[in-house]
């Protein structure tokens, strides 16, 4: 099976920094060499002038499907520490306090749902993390799925902007998302500021070369090949992303960014999840990950 974190070993390529990461270091800097002292509010770094705005390929949201919300809330919050907007009840949870959207969402009612949009999603669809990608115009972009052999809903008005539920050719259910003119869309660093952050994300494909072709004709990002034959990596878009093949049926599995992974592993055991022991990688150190309910994921200190 490829490597599907092969992007992170690359060797960054210097370039000259855009205005948006220069306003954001010399905001950094300043707050350093002059915190305030007199109780005013200090400076905002994430804001729309200094921070760079999403791009076509990237995520807004991540959400992973799980069999009992209630009960993934506790686990992430206790391994992560994610904290939750409200409502605190019902099928959903929202984090808060991450660089983008994440939430976790019952697995059941994710399938009802889509179906209710036209996905043709199988009756027992398994629990996995549900992306939702960033585009410049929806239409075009739901008319290119369609043309590559997938399905996408006619677009929706939502109070976030557009939205149009996907599948590719594969079956990988997917989301297509139109931020509004206008509105606060800070890009996250591409692999996460913060524990608890999405820093990578590996979608797990029958065709991982039929997969490249899809996304790169609906999407128009650049793909690149890791060192393991068959596997793609997708550098520049945020989160980081990898597609790896062989897969028996599409999967998505995100890597969450902690501080300590030997006390993030300590914390999944404690909590009832599985977790391998830490591996030294070129880009950091890994573990593999299952919580309490068998959902699958990685943790990462970078």
């Amino acid at each position: 099976m490829p490597d599907p974190f092969e992007a992170l070993r690359t060797a960054p390529t210097p370039i000259d920094p855009d205005a948006a990461f220069a306003a954001r270091l010399r905001a950094r800097v300043v707050q350093a060499l002059f915190p305030s002292t007199q109780g005013e509010p200090s400076m905002t770094l994430q804001t729309t002038e200094t921070t760079e705005r999403l791009r076509q390929g990237d995520m807004s949201y991540v959400s992973l499907w799980v069999p009992d919300v209630a009960r993934a809330a506790r686990f992430y919050a206790d391994v992560l520490g994610w904290r939750y907007t409200e409502p605190s009840a019902g099928p959903y949870r929202q984090t808060e306090g991450l660089s983008i959207s994440q939430g976790l969402t019952e697995l059941e009612g994710s399938g009802n749902f889509l179906r209710s949009m036209g996905v043709p999603l199988p009756a027992n669809p398994e629990a996995t993390a549900y992306v939702v990608f960033v585009v410049d115009d929806v239409n075009a972009a739901a008319e290119r799925v369609r043309v590559a052999g997938g399905f996408a809903s006619e677009a929706k008005e939502q109070p976030y902007g557009l939205v149009s539920a996907c599948m590719d050719d594969q079956g990988l259910v997917f989301s297509l998302h139109e931020v509004p003119a206008g509105a606060p869309a800070p890009r996250s660093p591409a692999t996460g500021a913060r524990q608890g952050d999405v820093a990578y994300v590996v979608f797990e494909e029958p065709d991982a070369e039929r997969a490249r072709t899809f996304f790169t004709s609906v999407l128009g990002v650049r793909f690149e090949p890791g060192r393991a034959a068959g596997g793609w990596n997708v550098p520049e878009i945020a989160p980081m992303s990898g597609f790896a093949t062989g897969a028996a049926r599409p999967t998505v599995v995100p890597m969450y960014r902690v501080d300590d992974i030997q006390a993030a592993v300590a914390r999944v055991r404690t909590a009832g999840g599985t977790a391998s022991e830490p591996a030294h990688e070129g880009y950091g150190i890994r573990a593999e990950c299952t919580d309490d309910q068998g959902v699958r994921f990685y943790l990462g200190q970078l």
